[in-house]
């Protein structure tokens, strides 16, 4: 169900090494989701080789992003989607150029706009749009009537979370987001009184337990649907031979 997911490889933003977030996606009970590292791919190698182990079937993939700002996220269907999305990400981190906010025509590649991004654009065939749960509310308005097959689901794990009894709800983790904090402001070289908003992740970015996450879209079984399928079709294999897994 996860298509956007971080590790502290999406530097200066992540707070999660590879086996911590597999770790509590496990205990949330997902048994496949997409690792889409923030501008980069250096988690993969491990990814792919530790995923067995936690008895989850590893996808791979790029969340795009110029600072905090989310453009899409890209979702390699398997090896040759892979290599795509190396490719273009290389030619923006060699050039120093700011990212497009619309992606190009991957062959193999997924592309996933966020909903508050989306403004009415037609979709190719591999592009879809990604609903939080906090845009839920707003799906009932015009122009935001869309079709219903290009819609998935789209919480992004960045941080952990926890259940606060008292306020009867699931909550990030202080730890986690306060050093978030931390690096985004070296990230951008101010004080972390001075950090702006817009360059900070939402606190609303956390991992929930699978089932609570689908209740949160339980009146909307088509997202679900369509995510699984989208993540069902991806595969991704390295060649490990030789190697004590």
């Amino acid at each position: 169900m996860l298509i956007n997911t971080h590790t502290y490889y999406s530097f200066r933003y992540g707070t999660l090494n590879t086996k911590d977030l597999l770790l509590e996606l496990q205990k949330a009970g997902v048994k496949r989701f997409a690792l889409t590292d923030i501008n980069g791919t250096p988690a993969s190698i491990n990814f792919v080789r530790l995923a067995p182990k936690f008895d989850i079937e590893p996808v791979l993939g790029v969340d795009f992003r110029n600072g905090a700002d989310q453009l899409f996220v890209a979702i390699a269907k398997g090896n040759e989607g892979f290599k795509e999305i190396n490719d273009y990400l290389s030619s923006y981190l060699h050039s120093g150029e700011r990212i497009p906010e619309r992606a190009p025509s991957f062959k193999n590649v997924y592309v996933v706009y966020p909903f508050s991004k989306y403004s009415g654009w037609k979709l190719k065939k591999l592009e879809f749009v990604g609903i939080k749960p906090t845009d839920l509310p707003r799906l009932i308005y015009p122009p935001h009537q869309m079709d219903q097959e290009k819609m998935v689901v789209l919480q992004t794990a960045t941080f952990r979370s926890k259940l606060d009894e008292e306020a009867g709800k699931r909550v990030v983790s202080k730890r986690d987001f306060n050093a978030h904090r931390l690096l985004r402001a070296v990230d951008n070289n101010t004080l972390l009184s001075m950090l702006p908003k817009s360059e900070e992740g939402s606190p609303n970015d956390f991992i929930y337990p699978l089932d609570e996450l689908l209740s949160l879209y339980i009146d909307h079984p088509y997202m679900i649907e369509n995510t699984e399928r989208l993540l069902s079709s991806c595969s991704i294999h390295f060649d490990f031979a030789g190697e004590n897994l």
